[in-house]
C-alpha cells in the first residue's frame, strides 16, 4: 500500500529535503553545508537572499548546492509563502530545523519588555510558525515509511 503524497518513483527512496531557518551564517550556514555534503535538497532561508554571499562561498568551496529562499520567521505570511513554495517545487519536506534565534546575555529582570517580546517572537513563536506550516506533508512520510519495508 502507497500513501499518494510521495511520488510513485520515490517512494521512501527519495531525495531528503531539508528547510533551515537563519542559514545564512554559524550555525545554520555549517548545517546547510553538512546536509548538503550529505545528499540532501538543502533549503537555507533568511530575511534577506541578498546575503548569502557567506553560504553562496562556502557551498561554493564544499563543492555543494544550497538553495536560498526568503523567510522569516516572525511574519507567518512568509513562512507560509517559502515553505508552499518549497513544497511545491520538492513535493515533501523531511526535515525542518529551527535554526532562527535571538540570545541575549545578563539578568532577566534587566531586559526591556519589548526585548523579551522579540525573544520569544523567534525563538518560540517564529519555531512554531516553521513546524505548522509543514506537518501534513510530514505526517504523510511517516505514514509511508510505516507502510514499507
Amino acid at each position: 500500500m502507497r500513501v499518494a503524497c510521495l511520488p510513485a518513483q520515490g517512494g521512501c527512496g527519495h531525495i531528503r529535503v531539508v528547510l533551515i531557518t537563519s542559514g545564512g551564517s554559524g550555525i545554520g550556514l555549517e548545517t546547510a553545508v553538512a546536509f548538503a555534503k550529505a545528499g540532501y535538497a538543502v533549503y537555507a532561508s533568511m530575511r534577506d537572499p541578498r546575503r548569502s554571499a557567506r553560504l553562496d562561498e562556502a557551498a561554493a568551496a564544499a563543492g555543494v548546492h544550497v538553495s536560498v529562499i526568503a523567510l522569516g520567521v516572525t511574519e507567518p505570511a512568509s513562512v507560509e509563502a517559502a515553505t508552499g513554495g518549497l513544497l511545491e517545487r520538492e513535493g515533501w519536506l523531511d526535515v525542518p530545523v529551527n535554526n532562527a534565534g535571538i540570545g541575549e546575555l545578563g539578568a532577566v529582570e534587566t531586559l526591556p519588555p519589548a526585548q523579551v517580546l522579540a525573544i520569544f517572537e523567534t525563538n518560540v513563536f517564529g519555531a512554531l510558525h516553521v513546524l505548522r506550516a509543514v506537518p501534513p506533508t510530514m505526517r504523510c512520510l511517516v505514514l509511508q515509511r510505516r507502510l514499507l519495508p
